[in-house]
Protein backbone atom coordinates (compact mmCIF):
# COMPACT_ATOMS: atom_id res chain seq x y z
CA UNK A 1 0.00 0.00 0.00
CA UNK A 2 2.85 2.07 0.78
CA UNK A 3 4.39 2.14 -2.94
CA UNK A 4 0.96 3.19 -4.25
CA UNK A 5 1.18 6.16 -2.33
CA UNK A 6 4.35 7.07 -2.95
CA UNK A 7 4.11 6.51 -6.81
CA UNK A 8 0.90 8.49 -6.86
CA UNK A 9 2.90 11.54 -4.87
CA UNK A 10 5.66 11.04 -7.48
CA UNK A 11 3.02 11.29 -10.41
CA UNK A 12 1.77 14.41 -8.93
CA UNK A 13 5.20 15.89 -8.31
CA UNK A 14 5.94 15.70 -11.94
CA UNK A 15 2.35 16.91 -13.26
CA UNK A 16 3.23 20.11 -11.40
CA UNK A 17 6.59 20.30 -12.48
CA UNK A 18 5.13 19.76 -16.14
CA UNK A 19 2.83 22.19 -15.82
CA UNK A 20 5.13 24.75 -14.64
CA UNK A 21 7.59 24.02 -17.29
CA UNK A 22 5.01 24.17 -19.75
CA UNK A 23 4.41 28.33 -18.28
CA UNK A 24 8.17 29.51 -17.78
CA UNK A 25 9.72 28.65 -21.24
CA UNK A 26 13.10 28.22 -21.93
CA UNK A 27 15.89 30.41 -22.53
CA UNK A 28 16.19 28.91 -26.03
CA UNK A 29 12.31 28.93 -26.69
CA UNK A 30 12.30 32.89 -24.35
CA UNK A 31 15.15 33.77 -27.24
CA UNK A 32 13.19 32.95 -30.53
CA UNK A 33 10.68 34.93 -29.34
CA UNK A 34 12.82 37.86 -28.43
CA UNK A 35 14.48 37.88 -31.97
CA UNK A 36 11.21 37.11 -33.62
CA UNK A 37 9.96 40.48 -31.88
CA UNK A 38 13.00 42.81 -32.75
CA UNK A 39 12.71 41.79 -36.59
CA UNK A 40 9.03 43.60 -36.80
CA UNK A 41 9.60 46.62 -33.94
CA UNK A 42 12.23 48.59 -34.15
CA UNK A 43 11.64 50.48 -30.82
CA UNK A 44 11.78 46.90 -29.00
CA UNK A 45 14.87 46.09 -31.19
CA UNK A 46 16.79 49.13 -29.80
CA UNK A 47 15.53 48.50 -26.17
CA UNK A 48 16.94 45.11 -26.47
CA UNK A 49 20.21 46.11 -27.59
CA UNK A 50 20.49 49.34 -25.00
CA UNK A 51 19.40 47.08 -21.69
CA UNK A 52 19.24 43.49 -22.59
CA UNK A 53 18.80 42.22 -19.21
CA UNK A 54 15.46 43.62 -18.58
CA UNK A 55 14.28 42.72 -21.84
CA UNK A 56 15.27 39.06 -21.28
CA UNK A 57 13.75 39.00 -17.87
CA UNK A 58 10.45 40.20 -19.43
CA UNK A 59 10.16 37.29 -21.48
CA UNK A 60 10.87 34.86 -19.31
CA UNK A 61 15.20 34.38 -20.10
CA UNK A 62 16.94 33.47 -17.09
CA UNK A 63 19.95 34.98 -16.69
CA UNK A 64 22.92 32.42 -15.35
CA UNK A 65 23.77 34.06 -11.98
CA UNK A 66 26.90 35.73 -12.21
CA UNK A 67 26.90 36.11 -16.37
CA UNK A 68 26.15 39.42 -17.86
CA UNK A 69 24.75 39.89 -21.39
CA UNK A 70 25.33 41.76 -24.73
CA UNK A 71 23.20 42.22 -27.46
CA UNK A 72 24.98 43.32 -30.45
CA UNK A 73 22.69 43.86 -34.06
CA UNK A 74 24.05 42.68 -37.65
CA UNK A 75 23.27 45.03 -40.60
CA UNK A 76 23.39 44.34 -44.58
CA UNK A 77 27.58 45.86 -44.24
CA UNK A 78 28.34 44.72 -40.22
CA UNK A 79 28.53 41.25 -39.44
CA UNK A 80 29.66 40.80 -35.59
CA UNK A 81 32.07 37.24 -35.10
CA UNK A 82 32.27 36.11 -31.68
CA UNK A 83 35.68 34.88 -29.97
CA UNK A 84 34.64 32.28 -27.73
CA UNK A 85 36.61 32.47 -24.22
CA UNK A 86 38.12 29.08 -24.71
CA UNK A 87 38.32 26.14 -26.74
CA UNK A 88 36.66 24.34 -24.22
CA UNK A 89 33.84 26.32 -23.78
CA UNK A 90 33.11 26.10 -27.96
CA UNK A 91 29.64 23.52 -28.81
CA UNK A 92 29.02 23.29 -32.56
CA UNK A 93 27.44 20.55 -33.87
CA UNK A 94 26.51 19.83 -37.39
CA UNK A 95 23.16 20.45 -38.47
CA UNK A 96 21.28 18.18 -39.79
CA UNK A 97 24.19 15.64 -40.48
CA UNK A 98 26.25 19.21 -42.29
CA UNK A 99 28.86 20.84 -41.27
CA UNK A 100 27.88 23.91 -38.51
CA UNK A 101 26.41 27.40 -40.49
CA UNK A 102 28.85 29.80 -38.73
CA UNK A 103 26.86 32.23 -39.67
CA UNK A 104 28.81 34.07 -42.89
Amino acid sequence: MAKAISTRKKTKTAARRSTAAARTPDNLSAWKGIVTRAWKDRAFRDRLIEDPHSVLAEHGFKAKKGKSYRVVADSKTTKHLILPESARTVRVKPVRGREPDPGF
